[in-house]
């Protein structure tokens, strides 16, 4: 990614803060792949929800569950790759929701 276009990330990133949008946790911009990736921290679908609407970008959608070794969970997230801004780039905005584990029975 050239530096032009990180810096439109970030501009961008900071418009939505000066919004009053929650300040993400992490901003990933890899220079080896044309995504750009805003994680709002785990448990927080509101964030991604505030972020997407404000981004335009579409209803936001759950995948998973993910079994992890600490925990179960499944990504809330809103992606583009059409977003005026960065044309061409997978743009995401998402958030890790805990899933309880399934509930196992024993035979008595």
């Amino acid at each position: 990614m050239t530096p032009e276009y990180r810096q439109k990330v970030f501009d961008l990133v900071a418009a939505g803060i000066a919004a009053g949008l929650p300040v993400p946790y992490r901003v990933q911009i890899p220079d080896d792949h044309r995504i750009v990736g805003l994680f709002v921290g785990n448990d927080n679908p509101a964030s991604v929800d505030r972020w997407a609407a404000w981004l335009g970008l579409p209803a936001p959608e759950s995948d998973g569950p993910v079994e992890s070794g600490r925990r179960r969970f499944a990504v809330y997230r809103s992606q583009t790759r059409t977003h005026p801004d960065l044309p061409g780039w997978l743009l995401q905005v998402e958030s890790y929701i805990t899933v309880a584990a399934p509930v196992v029975e024993v035979a008595a």
